[in-house]
Order: C-alpha cells, then structure tokens, then sequence
C-alpha cells in the first residue's frame, strides 16, 4: 500500500531541498541543546524552511480549498505539519521570543 498524499508532499519536499533540509536538521538538533546560544541562527534559517514547508503546504491543500471536501484541508495541513514536525522537533519555535523569567 502506497503512503498518503501528504507523506508523499513532504518526502518531495526533502527531495527537492535536501541541502537546506539536512542543514537545518542538524541545527534543529544543536538547537534542542543551546537554545540561547542559536537562536538567532535558528529563526534565520528556519524562516526559509517555514517558507518551503508553506509553499508544499499549498500545493497539497489548494485543490481541496476548491471543492467539496474544503473541510478537510485544514486536517490534512495538520497532518502534513506533524509529519515535518517529525523531523524539525522544533519547528514550531522558529521565530518565538522567549522573555527572561524574573
């Protein structure tokens, strides 16, 4: 049995930018050790993956915006960000200012 379309879009998107992905991978992962110290450098590149993920995301969900099963792309965009999640556990903190604590 053949993957579903959104894990197919998101092995795609790996192919197509594997530089940048396996680059941000491994910050990804020195992230998860020194937050403070690569943050910068985290969000910096991460808006450039933010903005590669967005653009399959697209791709993926724009026929079904269009036609009678618009309700489901909002679950199938979730689906598709929990996949890239797998692999960027910190995705979701690109571009979030963490405040000192007092």
């Amino acid at each position: 049995m053949s993957d579903p379309k959104y894990k197919r879009y998101v092995t795609e998107m790996f192919e197509r930018n594997r530089e940048k992905m396996m680059k941000f991978m491994l910050l990804n992962q020195d992230y998860g050790k020194d937050k403070k110290g690569l943050k910068e450098q985290f969000d910096q590149e991460g808006k450039e993956i933010q903005e590669i993920v967005e653009e399959w995301m697209g791709r993926l969900c724009k026929q079904m915006e269009k036609g009678q099963n618009g309700s489901y792309s909002g679950k199938l965009a979730d689906k598709f960000l929990q996949e890239v999640v797998k692999y960027f556990t910190y995705y979701h903190e690109i571009g979030i200012q963490f405040k000192k604590g007092r």
